[in-house]
Formats: C-alpha cells, sequence, structure tokens
C-alpha cells in the first residue's frame, strides 16, 4: 500500500521513526495526498485538509499506526 502521514502520531514519537517501520513492512510512504495514496493515517483525529480529500476519494483512514503494520 502506499501511506500518507497527516498530524501528529501518538503510536511513534516522529513521522520518521513511523515511515522507517513502515517502509520495513513494504510500505510506500508520500508526504503529500498524491494519487497513489490508498491509505491515511490520522491519529491525531482532526479533521485536517489531507483528511477532508482523502474522504472524498475514499481512502482508507485509519487511527491508529500499529493496527496498520500488525
Amino acid at each position: 500500500g502506499v501511506v500518507c502521514i497527516s498530524g501528529k502520531l501518538s503510536s511513534y514519537s516522529t513521522k520518521a521513526a513511523a515511515k522507517k517501520i513502515l517502509e520495513e513492512k513494504g510500505f510506500i510512504v508520500k508526504s503529500s495526498l498524491t494519487k497513489d495514496v490508498n491509505i491515511l493515517v490520522n491519529e491525531s483525529g482532526i479533521d485536517s485538509a489531507k483528511t477532508q480529500k482523502a474522504q472524498e476519494r475514499g481512502i482508507t483512514i485509519t487511527t491508529n499506526l500499529k493496527d496498520l503494520i500488525n
């Protein structure tokens, strides 16, 4: 899958740490919501512009990164 991380994370201390884990699990991590992104990680619960755009596009939104990688 192709993942975009939005906002602050609670499961990892930094986005860099989360990105490393995701890439080890075979995910591609993008910094912006490109056409190929199919999973948005939003642990803050805040409906950001990225989150709203993801909802419009029917992209899967997860609120816990650890659910995705386990």
